[in-house]
């Protein structure tokens, strides 16, 4: 676990230096703490470093192949912390952070964390506030599930038991974002599985297309891969390596995507949800050539719309599909900083 630790006034940082490098600190913690993550992360800064410490939040999680990395944020009570106990500790205020970038370990996480606390003192009751809405909006999906038979899901309208592939998929992804477990999860991800076409993809079942269709859409199938995806299926899981193969298979020669095998023309959605679904599973390179497209669509203001070539074809950008564009571009490892992206932000 590393910890961004922060001094209330100022604010600074205390990061630990070694040579030119700063870092955050870093603790084991033990996964089986009983009284929860914010007494634990609190505990450990008080046994090693003999400070009183207030947890802010979790910044990042990081699976590795070598074992697991949190990064948490919390400050100091102190405002003047006494960090004799260890000499290689250091003040450092943000303006050092931004000078000195690149010998910043995680310095991107440091800003977030200045912002949280910043976050923490304007609206100290913004996190209750944000719980409460997301519990609601899970309950008002939960009201609204839609069964046939032994499959669970949701239709686009929520009027009926019909079950919308995308909706389901879209639903599904909400509850593993908001932290529930269990039949509303499993039961929805099962359905998805027993959905999928025989040529691997999904298709949109009524509400787009007002009757059922057995065509499979590319943004259906993204929808339900990321919603695998985020279940913790792999790309060994039956489903999600047919419903990539059939991806892969859609990918134009131009490295984009339409909507479905009878859309001549690759169009900009469709190829950004393809790259975010192919990034998911690790899929790199047909990702990258997306990816590749994406830019090439980009008008010369700096936005996306619905087609590569949207100038010529007397189109405009869209805020639409500049943002799904910006997303799809963070998702496939594109940097922040990127032309592509500072521009579409833009």
């Amino acid at each position: 676990m590393d910890v961004v630790l922060l001094v209330r006034e100022g604010p600074r940082f205390v990061l630990r230096a070694s040579g030119n490098s700063l870092a955050p600190l870093r603790f084991t913690l033990a996964v089986d703490e009983p009284q929860g993550l914010s007494d634990a992360v609190e505990r450990a800064v008080h046994a090693v470093l003999r400070l009183e410490a207030e947890f802010l939040g979790v910044l990042a999680y990081v699976g590795r192949p070598n074992g697991n990395r949190l990064l948490v944020a919390a400050v100091v009570r102190n405002d003047d912390p006494d960090l004799a106990v260890d000499r290689s500790l250091r003040l450092v205020a943000p303006a050092e952070i931004r000078s000195r970038r690149r010998d910043v370990e995680d310095a991107e996480h440091l800003e977030a964390a200045q912002q949280l606390l910043t976050a923490t003192r304007l609206a100290p009751d913004l996190h209750s506030a944000v719980r409460r809405a997301v519990d609601a909006s899970i309950a008002h999906l939960d009201d609204h599930l839609s069964v046939e038979g032994d499959l669970w899901g949701w239709n686009q309208y929520q009027v009926s038991s019909d079950l919308g592939t995308l909706s389901t998929g879209e639903a599904l992804m909400a509850h593993v974002h908001a932290g529930v477990r269990g039949e509303y999860v499993d039961r929805p991800a099962e359905t998805l599985e027993a959905h999928q076409n025989p040529d691997g993809g999904w298709q949109v079942r009524r509400s787009l297309v007002v009757a059922p269709s057995a065509l499979s859409i590319t943004e259906s199938t993204c929808s339900c891969l990321l919603a695998l995806a985020a279940t913790g299926r792999s790309s060994g899981n039956e489903a999600a390596r047919r419903g990539l193969q059939w991806l892969e298979e859609q990918q134009k020669p131009d490295s984009g995507w339409s909507s479905s095998a009878q859309d001549p023309d690759a169009a900009v959605f469709p190829t950004t949800t393809a790259v975010r679904a192919l990034a998911a599973f690790g899929r790199t390179g047909p990702a990258a050539r997306g990816v590749a497209w994406l830019r090439a669509a980009q008008c010369p203001d700096g936005g996306w719309g619905t087609h590569a070539r949207a100038v010529e074809r007397g189109q405009s950008s869209a805020p639409a599909y500049t943002a799904y564009a910006v997303v799809a571009l963070l998702a496939a490892g594109v940097p922040p900083t990127d032309q592509a992206i500072t521009r579409g932000c833009d």
